[in-house]
């Protein structure tokens, strides 16, 4: 046991973890009251986490409480599954838990929230993890380590790991960072459990939020740096097609599961559960600057920080870094998808949320940044100094958020004035 400890406090990548994922729990349970508990699943994060109530405590997945209604009269929870398979683990230890310390076990009372809290900050700290070790393959200790400090304290990361814990993006985060290494690894060794594990992997990707299925091209393009290595990687995936099955085989088990539930309270297979309410996709309507620029969520107007990756993406690109352009793609893939949503600024919300999990690819734009400007000493003190006020803005913003800023009324006007508040300037205002 000793030797473990004194192992994890000597590797700086597991130490920087453990501590964000404190940190995060920390932040969690200072942030809610007994009595405010119910906040954590409502909305989105309702229709996550109640088909572990339904499955496990009703035994009815066909009346949960937050979805839309079908001719047959069951409720189908337009939200996927990937969420709920996730917090398994922590929900059945909040059941176990639950009588012997005197709560209800009905899947909403106290414990059961408060292991949500305890999930994101696990998720959380493990994706740290991932991605550090994804990252130091191509960068420094200490550029990794300040890479994946910007990202956590200068986005919205922190937020949706501790604050709103039962939204989708801190597992998300955890699946695609753990996706990067084994692929990442896969190409050094190739075997058949760790196809089996990129599968479920996949899988899960897939089944939180089906659009995300993009980042499987990191899988089966890692590494290449130019268009004439495309067949080449073809061509080899066709060899190795043993591996392609098991990767199916596994991810399919997972996509299984939800075509299961849709068979189950609707008698069809397929589904595109969002489109019951009315909820589309506007593919040639894209609108990619609000979703940048826009006060309502843009994402560099919220993450600034987030500007130096893509310039690192971009510069890194141009200069043929191994395995950049292909990460510029798929966040740009990303990037027109989510500008094609009918609610482009996804909903109330610190930020845009839905590229957290695309932090990932991110990173190396963002260390590359790093690594550059460290050389020139004369730019450095200076980019630090916005650096670190950009943090703070954004840690402050994490505080003083208070749903919902969005909606047609919500402008530059209402960005200022939470400026104003983050520097204390303005008074804050619920």
């Amino acid at each position: 046991m000793f030797n473990s400890l004194r192992r994890l406090f000597s590797n700086q990548t597991a130490l920087l973890a453990l501590f964000l994922s404190i940190l995060t729990l920390v932040t969690f349970f200072l942030s809610y009251t007994t009595e405010e508990l119910f906040k954590i699943v409502w909305s989105d994060a309702q229709g996550y986490y109640q088909y572990l109530p339904g499955l496990f405590i009703d035994h009815d997945l066909k009346n949960l409480v937050y979805g839309a209604r079908l001719e047959n009269g069951n409720m189908l929870n337009i939200f996927h599954i990937g969420v709920a398979i996730l917090q398994l683990p922590f929900f059945f230890l909040a059941d176990l838990l639950a009588g012997p310390l005197g709560y209800k076990t009905d899947g909403y009372s106290p414990i059961y929230m408060y292991s949500l809290g305890v999930g994101a900050a696990v998720y959380l700290g493990l994706g740290v993890y991932f991605l550090q070790q994804f990252l130091l393959r191509y960068f420094s200790l200490g550029t990794v380590v300040t890479t994946v400090l910007i990202l956590f304290f200068g986005t919205n990361l922190y937020y949706y790991s501790s604050i709103e814990v039962g939204m989708s993006h801190v597992y998300s985060f955890f699946l695609f960072s753990a996706f990067a290494l084994l692929s990442q690894r896969f190409f050094d060794v190739q075997s058949y459990p760790r196809a089996a594990i990129i599968g479920l992997l996949a899988g899960l990707i897939i089944v939180i939020r089906p659009n995300n299925g993009i980042f499987v091209l990191l899988l089966i393009f890692f590494g290449l740096s130019s268009f004439k290595e495309i067949l080449p990687r073809f061509k080899w995936w066709l060899t190795n097609y043993r591996f392609v099955l098991v990767m199916f085989l596994t991810g399919g088990f997972i996509c299984f599961l939800q075509m299961w539930y849709w068979h189950h309270v609707s008698d069809k297979w397929i589904m595109f559960s969002y489109g019951q309410l009315g909820q589309q996709f506007f593919w040639t309507k894209a609108l990619m600057g609000k979703v940048l620029f826009s006060p309502q969520n843009g994402l560099l107007v919220y993450a600034p920080v987030l500007l130096f990756a893509l310039i690192g993406l971009i510069w890194g690109s141009i200069k043929k870094q191994k395995g950049f352009f292909l990460y510029f793609l798929i966040w740009v893939g990303a990037w027109y998808i989510f500008s094609s949503w009918w609610c482009w600024w996804f909903g109330g919300a610190y930020g845009h949320r839905a590229f957290i999990e695309y932090f990932v690819v991110m990173a190396p734009g963002l260390a590359w940044f790093i690594e550059r400007i460290s050389r020139k000493k004369w730019a450095l003190i200076p980019w630090s100094l916005v650096v670190l006020v950009l943090l703070f803005v954004s840690v402050r913003m994490s505080f003083i958020y208070y749903s919902p800023w969005d909606g047609p009324e919500w402008g530059w006007d209402d960005y200022m004035l939470k400026l104003g508040e983050s520097f204390f300037v303005e008074p804050i205002e619920r």
